[in-house]
Formats: C-alpha cells, structure tokens, sequence
C-alpha cells in the first residue's frame, strides 16, 4: 500500500483556495444585496414622484374649477350714491341693484354713511335715478336696517304744506300722507328708531330707493 506524500505548502495552498471561495461567495452574497438595496430605492422614489404629480395634477384642476365659478356682479359704476361708504349686506345683494345697493321686496335700496342736509339728500338719490325711500311701518326689513346702524336717516316723507295746528303733515313719492304730531318748530321727517321730525338743515345720512333693473 502506497501512502500519498503530502506537502505543507500543498495544506497551505488547498487552505487559500478554501479562503478565496470563501470571500468569493461572500461577495457574490454582498453585491446581490446591494441590488435589491437599489431597486428597493428606485422603487420608492418613483412612487414618490407619483405621488407628488397626483397631488400637483389634483390641485390644478382645483384652480381651474374655482376660477370657472368666479362670477362679477354688474352694477351702476356710474351711481353717486353707489359709493363704499354704504354698509355691507351680501345675503340682500341682486344682480339687478348696483353694488352697494340691497334688495328689499323687488325694490334697491342704498344706505349712506356720508351726512348731509335733507335737500341735498334729495338731489343724492336723483343723481343716481332714485328718489328718498319710503320707510312705512309695515317695512319690517327697512325699519330693522335701520335700529341696527342705531342712525338716523332722511327718508322720501316730504312735507305738504298743509297747515294743521298741532300736526305736521308728509307725503310719501306715491301720494299716500302721514300725520305726525308737533310743535311747529320742525318741518323735515327722519326714520331712526321711531319716525320723528328734524330741522331740515340738521346733516344725517339718507336712504335712496330705485326699481331693480329690467
């Protein structure tokens, strides 16, 4: 029986090639992790990216839908009486009062902030094709507009001319009159929480009144 010699330097180069098969398969092992590593990472950002374009595309269609909605009411410009001091009532706003103006039972009606006298009050109202509103006591809407401003207004009650002792005597624009008892000493009808008379020259703010536009 013939024994087989075995060098050291035959163990020590079979032990290098156990090594280096080894650290080959180590390797082998590592790059197959680093590419799932990189997909795995592609993968995310192109989701990502995704994302990111669904919420750009969603927001554009959002603007685009707002702005199709987006609606100017039309208006008077050209009113004296449309100007910014009159308060702000968007729920009584109609496409058919100039901006500023408020619907009240088919009618527009316009209240000042700025003060005048009741003459000049009158030509106000003309210059914007109205007239000095009629503010009866049946005007529920009218009369509360005004106990919220907590002001006093000149309204289209216009003096007759009449003489009765004691009594003073208005005419609304349609003809019907009202009886106020007085002193004689005032001769101008203003609506504030009650209908009472003034010196016509004193200055208040006025309400005007027009038909809505046809």
């Amino acid at each position: 029986m013939r024994l087989q010699k075995i060098s050291v330097c035959d163990l020590s180069c079979s032990d290098s090639n156990t090594r280096r098969s080894e650290g080959q398969d180590e390797d082998d092992g590592g790059g197959n992790d680093r590419d799932a590593y990189r997909d795995m990472l592609v993968t995310s950002l192109l989701i990502m990216a995704c994302f990111f374009l669904l919420i750009v595309s969603a927001r554009l269609g959002a603007d685009i839908m707002y702005s199709g909605k987006e609606r100017t009411t039309p208006g008077d410009n050209n009113s004296s009486c449309s100007g910014s001091g009159a308060p702000s009532h968007p729920a009584g706003q109609h496409p058919q009062c100039p901006p500023s103006w408020i619907a009240v039972q088919g009618k527009c009606y316009f209240f000042s902030e700025e003060k005048t006298t009741q003459e000049e009050s009158i030509n106000k109202c003309a210059e914007s094709g109205s007239t000095l509103a009629t503010v009866r006591e049946r005007e529920e809407t009218l009369q509360r507009l005004i106990r919220i401003t907590g002001q006093k207004f000149w309204i289209g009650l216009i003096n007759t001319g009449v003489k009765i002792p004691g009594k003073w005597e208005g005419k609304w624009t349609d003809g019907s009159t009202v009886v106020i008892e007085t002193d004689g000493v005032w001769s101008c009808a203003v609506m504030g929480r009650i209908l009472s008379l003034e010196n016509c020259y004193t200055e208040h703010r006025w309400i005007c009144e027009r038909n809505t536009a046809e």
